[in-house]
């Protein structure tokens, strides 16, 4: 996933995370994006939906251990494209 926070995006991989040292938006990062699987779930978050292991009302599941905010302003269209990537990634 990546995240936006004072003008700086923060990148987090299963291996590593690593900060932008150019200011960018993620409102750009997410434009770039838009044709593969990462959805904005929040303000300041930008989520690979490959990722996903679920979600609660206010929260998004990557594992045991990481969940980021859910906002009420992005839930229905982060939901939206979550279930249709499931649905297209189903076996």
């Amino acid at each position: 996933y990546v995240e936006v926070f004072d003008h700086t995006l923060t990148y987090h991989t299963t291996s590593d995370t690593f900060s932008s040292t150019s200011f960018r938006s993620l409102g750009k990062l997410e434009k770039e994006l838009h044709s593969t699987h990462f959805a904005r779930c929040h303000s300041g978050y930008l989520v690979n939906l490959a990722f996903v292991s679920g979600y609660e009302k206010s929260e998004v599941f990557l594992d045991e251990h990481t969940s980021l905010p859910l906002s009420r302003i992005y839930s229905k269209s982060f939901l939206d494209q979550l279930l249709a990537y499931w649905r297209n990634t189903a076996i």
